[in-house]
């Protein structure tokens, strides 16, 4: 994810904003970026083996999608469960601190 704020940028004739962009990244997603550029630019191998490993990444970069696309619904799902059984017995988060 990208986002792009002004940011003032304090000079000699006084402030001006300055367009700079943000990248939001996950770990995965950081991981992913780290490995592909040295795979492209920091290596010497050959590059039907880029291609290979290129597409390699490729996959993974769709899986760790669709992990964190996963992930939330899985948190949500967890939450309203959790929430529910409050709702049954609302002094079992009591009884859970005392232990």
């Amino acid at each position: 994810m990208h986002i792009i704020v002004k940011v003032p940028v304090f000079q000699s004739k006084g402030p001006i904003d300055v367009p700079v962009e943000i990248q939001i990244r996950t770990v995965g997603m950081d991981m992913w970026a780290s490995l592909e550029h040295k795979l492209r630019y920091k290596t010497n191998v050959d590059s039907k083996l880029v291609d290979k490993y290129g597409d390699q990444l490729k996959g993974y970069a769709d899986e760790l999608e669709q992990i964190e696309k996963g992930m939330p619904q899985f948190r949500n799902m967890l939450n309203t469960n959790s929430q529910n059984a409050n709702l049954r017995n609302p002094l079992k988060s009591l009884y859970e601190k005392a232990d």
